[in-house]
């Protein structure tokens, strides 16, 4: 794990070059673009990870092929002779949701396989308007449990934006659980999910078998004879 000394480090220098970076006409150029959210995304992933990579022992995953374009970090810090994911991510100001972080699964067996021992995100959150600002965020997820979900459809671990910067505003937390309990939490979340999926779906499987029912009990062959059924759907003419 990352000591606090070079987490705080880190996010500083983050934070002077994105408080720079916000006041460029460039910028002011991408802010005023469409579909801001990626290209915003794009340009905080490269320009951050090209600042850490000067400054800082960096290294990517390569495969066969060499590097990888989806690796569990978008770099690795190197810190005490172990390599650490970190995630780079962009939000803006007012913006709700439950952005994806990463596969559940992946992480864990990672976690569980003493592969690694955190999950880092290095978030850059914007304010886009009249007043550009721009502020850093630099921590380990798994000391925010309480901030994450989990859709077992995607196989995503996903963060909860409210719940996150509201706890960011109250300060950094000091890490009180160990990485037993961390990886029980992740387990638990996991199940949970899976669970409700399968739930989900037994349910959904449900509905159509008893639609097939319905419909097979027509005369065989005579189904498409029979008038549609359009009310549902409550269509109104342009003209």
């Amino acid at each position: 794990m990352l000591n606090q000394t070079l987490l705080d480090e880190i996010r500083t220098t983050a934070q002077e070059f994105w408080n720079e970076e916000v006041q460029t006409p460039a910028f002011s150029t991408l802010a005023a673009a469409k579909e801001i959210g990626h290209r915003i995304a794009d340009k905080v992933d490269d320009q951050t990870t090209n600042l850490l990579c000067g400054n800082y022992p960096v290294s990517f995953e390569h495969g066969p092929k060499g590097q990888r374009a989806r690796s569990m970090g978008d770099f690795w810090l190197r810190f005490d002779d172990t390599y650490h994911p970190v995630n780079v991510k962009a939000g803006q100001e007012n913006s709700n949701g439950q952005p994806n972080i990463v596969s559940l699964r992946k992480l864990l067996r990672a976690l569980l396989q003493r592969q690694i021992d955190s999950y880092y995100l290095l978030i850059v959150k914007f304010q886009i308007g009249s007043s550009m600002r721009a502020t850093v965020y630099f921590v380990d997820i798994l000391d925010y449990m309480d901030c994450v979900a989990f859709d077992s459809g995607p196989g995503q671990m996903m963060l909860k934006k409210k719940q996150f910067y509201d706890e960011m505003k109250r300060g950094s937390r000091t890490p009180t659980m160990s990485l037993y309990e961390k990886c029980r939490q992740l387990v638990d979340l996991l199940e949970a999910g899976e669970l409700r999926l399968i739930a989900n779906r037994t349910k959904a499987l449900s509905e159509i078998r008893s639609l097939w029912t319905n419909y097979s009990s027509l005369a065989a062959g005579q189904a498409e004879t029979h008038p549609l059924d359009q009310s549902q759907w409550k269509l109104h003419e342009s003209n």
